[in-house]
């Protein structure tokens, strides 16, 4: 009795061929899912009918890398220097077990600065000038912080008040997935750094200008600036002044007498370190009035 044809059918899928002629010995399928079990059968199809199944033949489909993740959550509050992420798998694994994740993180500079934070996920803004000034940040390095089968980390040594991308992985035993869409999200401020040494100008035996520079603020504006001086060489540090300006006039001093003047910032994460202070010698009025009596004396006859 002739053979007329083949019936091909696949479990899950049932008949997807019932017409092959009887000369080929091969089926292409299509459509299948990666990482899956099949069972495939053949039947020979005469003018009698069909005969019974061959053997089942398990085909297991190669798996894909893994669809992109969510972005990663934060956990809890950022700290200068520290935040922790926390993050789920994806909804499609390519029909492999996921074997671990990757985060990357860029720095994108300072958050003050106008630039992207995790509640706006945006551009740049603010004006040219300080766009100009951030375009070291315009392509930000990119560096791995995890690599793990955790759905959670903390990262460390961050730049206090810095604007940071977070973005995950996912790996199977084929690969590795596209990234995720990126957290943005900013590091909480520091304390601001040690100003430089105040300069000090004499203004008269009596009185005389400090002034000083406003330090890197880490991430916070400087909101007030505390100066203190040492009435005396050994004697202790006592506060002169605070508020926001960057001079101040000491008055009221005692001429010939060596004065040391340190400021400190404050910004909303506390205050920073005091800086080097500052020796001025005081030089009274009757000692220079004196030594300018001894230049123009009359010589000796």
């Amino acid at each position: 009795m002739p053979l007329l044809a083949y019936q091909v059918a696949i479990e899950p899928g049932g008949v997807l061929a019932d017409s092959v002629p009887p000369e080929q010995r091969e089926f292409t399928v299509q459509g299948l899912e990666p990482g899956c079990s099949y069972l495939a059968t053949v039947q020979a199809r005469s003018s009698a009918g069909l005969s019974p199944a061959s053997e089942p033949l398990t085909v297991v489909t190669a798996p894909v890398a893994p669809d992109a993740p969510a972005p990663p959550r934060l956990q809890g509050r950022p700290r200068a220097a520290l935040l922790c992420l926390a993050w789920s798998p994806p909804r499609y694994t390519g029909g492999a077990e996921i074997t671990g994740y990757e985060v990357c993180m860029d720095c994108l500079g300072p958050a003050e600065a106008g630039l992207p934070d995790a509640e706006a996920g945006g551009g740049l803004s603010g004006d040219t000038d300080k766009q100009q000034q951030q375009q070291q940040y315009l392509e930000p390095v990119t560096r791995q912080v995890y690599k793990g089968a955790a759905l959670e980390c903390s990262v460390t040594g961050l730049v206090p008040g810095h604007a940071y991308a977070f973005r995950l992985r996912a790996n199977n035993r084929a690969g590795s997935g596209a990234w995720s869409e990126p957290l943005r999200v900013a590091s909480a401020p520091g304390v601001p750094d040690a100003p430089p040494a105040p300069i000090v100008s004499c203004r008269s035996p009596h009185t005389a200008s400090v002034a000083w520079t406003s330090p890197p603020c880490r991430g916070a504006v400087v909101s007030e600036y505390r100066l203190e001086w040492q009435p005396r060489p050994g004697a202790d540090f006592a506060l002169l002044y605070t508020g926001d300006a960057l001079h101040y006039e000491a008055k009221n001093l005692q001429p010939a007498t060596i004065y040391s003047f340190r400021v400190q910032a404050v910004n909303s994460a506390g205050a920073g370190q005091f800086s080097l202070p500052t020796e001025q010698p005081r030089r009274p009025a009757p000692q220079t009035l004196f030594k300018a009596f001894e230049l123009w004396r009359r010589p000796r006859l």
